[in-house]
């Protein structure tokens, strides 16, 4: 059989992941995040910096305390005055800035609502290229070849405060750099990534 030559970075250009329905249709926590995602009007309120929820809620391995990651562009707008905005029109909710800054071209925004943290990242490149969302749609690929068990040790490691590259990388046995390691899994064809992933873990529970 031929393999597969399209990669798993081109197999994600469409995906369902891009925007929130998704989560209206998730479990109890996901359906709670997008309750909370409209009532603050968070992505129309950013929709000119392309933004992107990523991080652990929206593949389901999220545990109580885990944060809301918002990635944004910043490539072509200031973003500051767009989140000043964003402050006055939320200011009567349950809503504190932890930080907001302009670093190295990069924005970071810590606030918190009545039921979620959230952080927003911005950086001067598109979203479905920043890692956020490359770590993100790698680890629910390895989370659909490896199957429910393989989740259940990944909030077990993250219960024990692992954070959550470390945590697959770990169970991999791929524990020196994981964020590259899972970054770099974006350049191989859809049936290498298969191939590597359920080799990896084999090897590791072996070990």
């Amino acid at each position: 059989m031929q393999s597969n030559k399209l990669t798993f970075e081109k197999s994600i250009s469409n995906s369902s992941y891009l925007k929130v329905d998704y989560l209206k249709y998730g479990n109890d926590r996901q359906k709670k995040l997008f309750y909370e995602i409209s009532k603050l009007g968070l992505m129309e309120s950013f929709s000119l910096f392309n933004p992107i929820i990523v991080g652990t809620i929206p593949i389901g391995i999220d545990i109580p305390n885990s944060d809301v990651d918002l990635i944004v562009d910043i490539s072509n707008h200031k973003i500051s005055n767009f989140f000043d905005n964003f402050i006055h029109e939320n200011r009567n909710l349950i809503f504190e800035v932890k930080c907001k800054k302009n670093i190295n071209n990069s924005f970071v925004s810590k606030f918190e609502t009545e039921s979620f943290n959230f952080e927003i990242f911005g950086e001067c490149q598109d979203t479905c290229e920043q890692f956020g969302f490359i770590h993100m749609m790698v680890e629910n690929e390895i989370l659909r070849i490896l199957g429910e068990e393989f989740k259940n040790s990944i909030r077990e490691l993250k219960y024990q405060g692992i954070k959550t590259e470390p945590a697959f990388c770990k169970l991999l046995g791929f524990e020196n750099d994981p964020y590259n390691y899972l970054y770099n899994l974006k350049n191989l064809s859809l049936d290498d990534f298969s191939k590597e992933i359920k080799d990896a873990y084999s090897r590791a529970r072996i070990g």
